[in-house]
């Protein structure tokens, strides 16, 4: 089944080990999890704790927190960065609508 997804102007995530939040610009983001472009590797099924700010449509700022695991964390090709799958273990159910209103 294909998840929807929502693209939003920006995207806060912060991560353990970074001092700032990563702001990527390259994201998809959806009810089942998200992927973004990292200069930080994160090994295969490490579990991460997510702090979430995601615009919402109306431009106000949600804040969702929630783990998930790193399904994939592949090189690319600029040697530099990393593209990250997760898949959300707990989003809770308003975030759930946040991200998709129809779910």
């Amino acid at each position: 089944m294909v998840m929807p997804r929502t693209k939003f102007k920006s995207l806060a995530i912060a991560l353990p080990g970074c001092d700032q939040p990563v702001e990527p610009d390259q994201y998809t983001l959806s009810t089942s999890g998200i992927e973004f472009v990292t200069r930080q590797e994160f090994a295969q099924f490490q579990i991460l704790e997510l702090d979430l700010d995601v615009p919402a449509p109306s431009s106000v700022c949600s804040h969702f927190a929630c783990s998930g695991v790193v399904v994939e964390c592949a090189p690319l090709a600029d040697g530099g960065t990393f593209r990250v799958t997760l898949l959300f273990l707990d989003l809770p159910d308003c975030a759930r609508k946040h991200i998709d209103p129809g779910a």
